[in-house]
């Protein structure tokens, strides 16, 4: 009697070539760069300008990849512009949380706000590059004091494309440039809830067109900002991404094939 096949429908696994994100429930927001006003997330934040200066720039991107990007200019004497990317408050509470992002600056001369949600009352959270190119975040209430300040000692290459991360865990926040551990503060837990929907670019509490406002604009572009909510992505040094962010919650299956049952 001759080999009978028989098809066995079923799941053998994951698909190790298609990438996915384990903490993709917890994304609050994605903006891979090639458009101003969409978040990939299942969040769906309302992103819009702040002004006009931001543009989509066709540049190579992190990955070697020429596509579009996020280009911030910088102009004295106009009025600050950037990227409103929710409608309203991104709130962290006392959750472990992820913000990170590549940039590329073309100066550090003066202090340039990636991502603040800093309001005129109220608890706030800011996360900038100084104008001596290190990394700075702190938290406060603004007409108080500054609180929780720490910065890094490493700092930013012009021109050059950076990955740059700030995790909170716990009672630990850590700052990361380009995989490595280059900041940490334990600081007491708090709740880091602001009333005003987070910015990409420019300090959100002030409209002043003046120096040194302009200054607080970041010169430069952006690409695959990413932020989590529930969970610290990097409390160690790693391996900064080598390609885009994934923007699926689970690993695709394989089906399984042809047994042969003799």
């Amino acid at each position: 009697m001759g080999r009978k096949n028989a098809y066995l429908g079923g799941i053998i696994g994951a698909d190790p070539l298609v990438p996915y994100d384990e903490h993709w429930d917890k994304v609050v927001l994605l903006m891979d760069g090639t458009d101003k006003e969409e978040d990939l997330s299942d969040s769906n934040q309302t992103v819009t300008e702040t002004n006009t200066l931001p543009v989509l720039s066709n540049e190579v991107d992190p990955f070697g990849n020429t596509v579009d990007v996020l280009d911030f200019d910088r102009v004295v004497g106009t009025a600050i512009s950037g990227i409103q990317v929710a409608s309203s408050a991104i709130q962290f509470g006392t959750s472990p949380f992820t913000i990170e992002m590549w940039v590329k600056v073309a100066s550090t001369a003066d202090p340039q706000y990636l991502y603040s949600d800093r309001q005129s009352s109220g608890n706030y959270v800011m996360f900038r590059i100084e104008n001596n190119g290190t990394l700075r975040f702190f938290r406060g209430v603004v007409g108080g004091n500054v609180q929780g300040s720490f910065s890094s000692t490493a700092t930013l290459s012009t021109g050059t494309w950076h990955h740059v991360a700030l995790t909170r865990d716990g009672s630990d926040l850590r700052m990361f440039l380009d995989g490595a551990e280059v900041a940490t503060s334990s600081q007491s837990i708090v709740s880091f809830n602001s009333g005003t929907p987070p910015v990409l670019g420019y300090d959100p509490s002030s409209t002043n067109s003046a120096n040194p406002y302009y200054s607080g604009q970041l010169a430069g572009q952006m690409a695959q900002v990413r932020v989590t909510k529930g969970v610290a992505r990097y409390t160690a040094a790693f391996t900064p991404p080598t390609a885009s962010f994934p923007t699926t919650s689970a690993p695709a299956l394989r089906e399984t094939g042809i047994f042969n049952l003799g």
